[in-house]
């Protein structure tokens, strides 16, 4: 057979085996590759404390409990400027919103990572300040995104849409679980 005719009858032995193949149904369930759950959508981060979430989720129990002991033991009481508070949909009526910080800084010292506990209990705010500004993320207790604000450095304050605001606080989340992996 010359090489187009071996190639034609190949073809055409691959599309009759197809039907076959199909006439006998679906793979048995040991043939399927294994498949994981559905990512959770952008912005969507309510999955990264559960203890149901994937493995490769930021943030565990386990992690962010670490993260609360270190707040316990080495915060500063601080007050969210208003602008910024109201922004995250925070102090209620002009009210002053206190907050338990931390913060790391960088090895290069050009950003440093701030982890706020409300003091009210009702979440907690990840930030990132470098010369661009100062990206703040509301998250509730389940680590749930709920607002963004970036605090320009020209002055500006602004919300971000939680799509915009995904991969910062992501990155946020990750650098936080690493901290917090390097803690007895």
């Amino acid at each position: 057979m010359d090489g187009h005719r071996h190639w034609h009858m190949s073809f055409l032995a691959l599309m009759l085996a197809a039907p076959v193949a199909c006439a006998f149904g679906p793979a048995p369930a040991w043939a399927a590759a294994p498949s994981r759950p559905p990512a959770p959508a952008s912005g969507d981060f309510r999955a990264v404390a559960d203890k149901r979430a994937p493995a490769d989720a930021p943030l565990s129990a386990s992690r962010l409990a670490k993260i609360q002991v270190f707040v316990d033991a080495k915060h500063r009481d601080a007050v969210i400027d208003p602008q910024v508070a109201k922004l995250l949909g925070l102090g209620k009526g002009g009210a002053p919103v206190a907050v338990q910080q931390v913060a790391l800084i960088d090895k290069d010292k050009k950003a440093r990572h701030i982890f706020d506990r409300l003091k009210d209990g009702s979440g907690f705010l990840l930030g990132k300040r470098n010369a661009e500004g100062f990206a703040v993320y509301r998250l509730d207790n389940d680590l749930a995104s709920v607002a963004n604000v970036m605090w320009r450095a020209d002055g500006n304050k602004v919300a971000l849409r939680s799509a915009d605001a995904a991969a910062g606080l992501r990155q946020e989340l990750e650098l936080w679980a690493r901290f917090a992996d390097r803690q007895r």
